[in-house]
């Protein structure tokens, strides 16, 4: 059985994209979101193992979801994989810091590298 992945992305043109990648590429249930509040819900209800999250986002932002999801333990299991436009330094340091496993600018964003990063995490911890 393949992982539960949740793409969390309020552009649909974006949001379809990665979820195209990702169903052709692996063997994941793929689940999407558009907002903070939706990610929140889908995560109680799905547990995904992995979630790439942007930061701006209606209803709650990026930054708030990894808070939420950090301080409840039965999260624990899961990944998340900033995908953003800010790019300061002072961004990626307070997602790192409140708990993201990796943060990626989307100018710099290249599908095939974003793929082999969540399967090199979810391959390190080999969670099922």
């Amino acid at each position: 059985m393949g992982k539960k992945v949740l793409i969390v992305e309020d552009n649909d043109f974006l949001l379809s994209m990665f979820t195209a990648k990702l169903s052709q590429e692996t063997d994941w249930t793929v689940l999407n979101a558009t907002d903070g509040k939706e990610a929140i819900s889908i995560c109680e209800k799905e547990k995904p193992q992995l979630m790439f999250l942007d930061i701006i986002l209606p209803y709650m932002n990026g930054f708030e979801v990894i808070k939420k999801i950090r301080s409840d333990e039965s999260f624990d299991h899961m990944h998340i994989i900033v995908m953003s436009v800010l790019g300061q330094e002072q961004d990626v340091k307070q997602a790192k810091e409140l708990g993201a496993d990796d943060y990626i600018i989307k100018s710099e964003m290249n599908m095939d590298e974003i793929l082999r990063t969540a399967l090199n995490i979810l391959a390190n911890n080999n969670e099922t």
